[in-house]
């Protein structure tokens, strides 16, 4: 295992260059953070360099270098693998490896072969979220499901995708309380390359959906974003996914008239608790926002983005309800889940700038909305530097989950259990601007 991979940084792309250059600058930048996260491996440098196509609006390509310390039979061991299954790969000198035509597939091959392995139980099998695949009536791959759950489970084949159509029973396990299949994970771009189409396509309509809920059908959305982000996919597809989400999103927001008929649509449909959180958090924050602004739709668009990309790096419902430090002990079941908790709001603030029409101001909100300047774990002394819309959106969270929790108790009971959680002066504002919320 190396100890150590080293990416350098190239003088020409920094924050302050070009469009283009910048661009590739937070793309690279964020490339790195998620293999910090996701991976175990400790990156030195300030970011990757990327030569190459760096256009304002196609795909970003080119070269990255990477550096790694003498050893000479994991060296050989690289080079090998990785000339067998990606032929643009070259090795310019015995330390130096340049890849070309980059992409993120290829940093996540890249990092398996060097034995940067994800850190996830059972790194052969990879989780599918049940919200996704039930937006599909089959797919290309077989699916699988997990019995036990110690140090050596068992995965049994529940679907083939030699048999159309058999993905519609998956419905039936939905209605049982799974949350997820699992895949071989060789088999992962095939399956997200046929999800993103059919999701696309289902996206792009504007009533009928397959016979399913349009609920469903963000859910499913949500979940494919979120997946794919933890698998380092940050393909163009998966952007135009998220544009398209947050479209739709906006349009099923506004169709009901108070937070009430929104919870009773989402528990008929079985909505994931991340879903669910992200569109009550925004109804919430539309509100506050109404109360404070005078010019409330120019702070729309920042509102939509940040709820709805705060939790979109946490994969399961368990770590989205997570909203203290001591909850990361006691609900985290491992380092790995441990680590994304605490790490997702820096993550997620820089990979913002990747989605298209994100406001430049969300990266700053989404890195402090867990009360961290730095967006590394949970703050209790919240700082005056805080920007205010972090602030009304940890109010938001936290009112949230009250109502949640309590769904008998009246407006004015759940805002004195909100108080008495939250008795910052820089709070109270938007505490009260919750007293008349339908």
């Amino acid at each position: 295992m190396l100890k150590k991979v080293v990416i350098l940084a190239s003088p020409a792309l920094s924050p302050a260059a070009s469009p283009a250059e910048s661009r590739a600058y937070k793309y690279a930048r964020a490339i790195m953070l998620a293999l910090e996260l996701f991976y175990d491996c400790k990156i030195f440098g300030p970011t990757l360099d990327i030569m190459g196509n760096q256009s304002s609006d196609g795909p970003i390509t080119g070269d990255i270098f990477l550096f790694f310390e003498d050893n000479q039979e994991q060296e050989n061991k690289i080079q090998t693998s990785l000339l067998q299954t990606n032929p643009q790969a070259r090795f310019v000198s015995r330390k130096e490896l340049v890849l070309t035509n980059f992409s993120a597939s290829i940093m996540t091959s890249l990092a398996n072969l060097i034995g940067l392995n994800p850190i996830v139980p059972e790194a052969t099998m990879i989780p599918i979220p049940i919200q996704t695949l039930l937006c599909i009536p089959d797919g290309p791959v077989d699916l699988y499901i997990k019995i036990g759950s110690g140090p050596d489970p068992k995965f049994i084949k529940r679907y083939s995708y030699m048999l159309p159509g058999t993905y519609g029973e998956v419905t039936q396990y939905f209605k049982k309380g799974l949350q997820e299949f699992y895949i071989t994970a060789d088999q992962i771009n095939k399956l997200y390359d046929y999800v993103e189409q059919k999701i696309l396509s289902q996206l792009n309509l504007s009533d009928a959906y397959d016979n399913l809920s349009k609920t469903t059908l963000l859910d499913g959305s949500m979940s494919y974003i979120s997946s794919s982000l933890a698998q380092l996919r940050l393909s163009e597809n998966v952007m135009k996914t998220a544009e398209k989400l947050i479209e739709n999103m906006e349009g099923w927001e506004s169709k009901h008239n108070t937070l009430e008929d929104m919870i009773q649509e989402l528990l008929k449909d079985k909505a994931s608790y991340r879903f669910t959180h992200s569109v009550l958090l925004m109804r919430t924050c539309f509100h506050i926002n109404k109360q404070i602004n005078s010019n409330a739709d120019f702070q729309k668009p920042t509102l939509v983005f940040s709820t709805l990309l705060h939790d979109i790096l946490l994969p399961h419902d368990h770590l989205a309800k997570i909203h203290s430090a001591k909850e990361v002990d006691l609900f985290c079941k491992d380092n790995h889940e441990r680590s994304l908790v605490q790490k997702h709001a820096k993550l997620i603030g820089e990979l913002s700038h990747l989605f298209p029409g994100c406001p430049s101001v969300c990266s700053q909100i989404l890195t402090q909305h867990h009360g961290s300047l730095s967006g590394i774990d949970f703050s209790e002394d919240l700082s005056t530097k805080l920007h205010p819309t972090a602030m009304m959106l940890m109010v938001a969270e936290e009112y949230i989950r009250i109502r949640l929790d309590n769904r008998k108790l009246k407006n004015a009971e759940m805002l004195m259990i909100l108080k008495t959680k939250m008795s910052k002066n820089s709070q109270k504002h938007f505490i009260e601007c919750l007293k008349d919320f339908p």
